[in-house]
């Protein structure tokens, strides 16, 4: 009783259990959604599970899209959006693992700034790219109404189970904020030639064959 009840005093601590924590060199937020035991113990308290409904992969997984839904700080843009684009950075080097690196890559290009909104260290923490009323710079003739997401990474066995929570977490919450307008989340592969993300995003994210979460 005592492990739930500190949670629930934690978690008036609005700022702080939503997991700012820190910025980026450029000042970027920076934002770690990774559950702790405080949020698990208060979600079973709530839904009245036991702990070995979460012990099952699925099961786990869509405890998760709850879990996050409600306290991702997601607002959506006022611009129109339709679609969720997920995206690999096509690298494992540690020194490439953050949003200020990818920034670079994409200004040297010759674009405006980072063209992915989010980005999702191998430690799962999520960080702020660009700007949402933003129009993404990610996948060629499929920009417009959508939201694109980066995940770190290149070979399929090296993105973490972190990594997996975060991007559930990111868009458990933009499926709510966009509720009862249904939100497609894809995968870059879905629009080119080229295999990113990489990891089985729909198994990951519990995509329906038309590409809704469940």
């Amino acid at each position: 009783m005592c492990f739930i009840q500190k949670f629930e005093e934690t978690e008036k601590l609005h700022p702080a259990f939503l997991g700012f924590h820190s910025k980026t060199a450029t000042g970027k937020p920076v934002f770690n959604s990774k559950p702790t035991p405080f949020k698990i113990a208060y979600s079973a308290k709530k839904t009245h599970r036991t702990l070995q409904d979460y012990f099952h992969p699925i099961a786990f997984v869509q405890h998760l899209k709850r879990l996050f839904a409600s306290t991702f700080p997601f607002e959506k843009p006022n611009r129109a959006v339709h679609s969720v684009f997920l995206h690999c950075s096509a690298s494992d080097l540690p020194e490439h693992d953050s949003v200020d690196v990818i920034e670079d890559w994409h200004k040297q290009r010759g674009w405006d700034g980072i063209g992915y909104h989010y980005f999702i260290k191998k430690d799962g923490t999520i960080q702020v790219g660009r700007d949402l009323e933003k129009i993404p710079i990610a996948q060629s003739g499929h920009n417009t109404g959508s939201i694109a997401i980066c995940l770190h990474g290149l070979k399929k066995e090296k993105f973490t189970n972190d990594q997996y929570n975060s991007v559930v977490s990111v868009c458990s919450a933009i499926r709510g904020q966009y509720m009862p307008q249904k939100i497609k989340f894809r995968g870059h592969c879905e629009v080119s030639s080229k295999t990113c993300p990489v990891f089985d995003y729909k198994k990951v994210l519990d995509l329906d064959v038309n590409g809704y979460m469940k």
